[in-house]
């Protein structure tokens, strides 16, 4: 629903009435918190009536939601291969210590370092 308020403050801003402009990309926000687009628009318009610092505070909400956003899809794949990272992590550890892996591996002893993130 968003979206509406966004052609709406589209609208506006082509008409040259960039104050009616604003007030339908924050209805936009107000709907969607984290729609990037409304942020930039909404920066957009404050430029166009030499607002600078609400321009520049509205363009850094739009970076923030895209690291945001990356960082969230980043997580999600991590997440999934957490397991693989677990091991990867505890093999390079492993390796560092070859001669402790080599004494549990002739023993068939499970070597568990104390501390191994240290």
């Amino acid at each position: 629903m968003s979206w509406c308020f966004i052609a709406l403050g589209n609208y506006y801003s082509l008409r040259g009435n960039h104050e009616k402009a604003v007030v339908y990309f924050q209805r936009a926000l107000r709907l969607n918190p984290q729609c990037t687009s409304a942020y930039t628009l909404m920066g957009h318009e404050y430029m166009e009536t030499k607002n600078t610092s609400a321009a520049i505070e509205a363009y850094r909400r739009a970076i923030g939601m895209v690291v945001v956003k990356l960082l969230i899809k980043l997580l999600t794949r991590l997440q999934k291969h957490s397991s693989a990272i677990i091991n990867l992590a505890f093999k390079s550890y492993y390796l560092s210590n070859k001669d402790c892996c080599r004494v549990c591996r002739v023993k068939n002893l499970p070597y568990k370092p104390a501390r191994a993130f240290s």
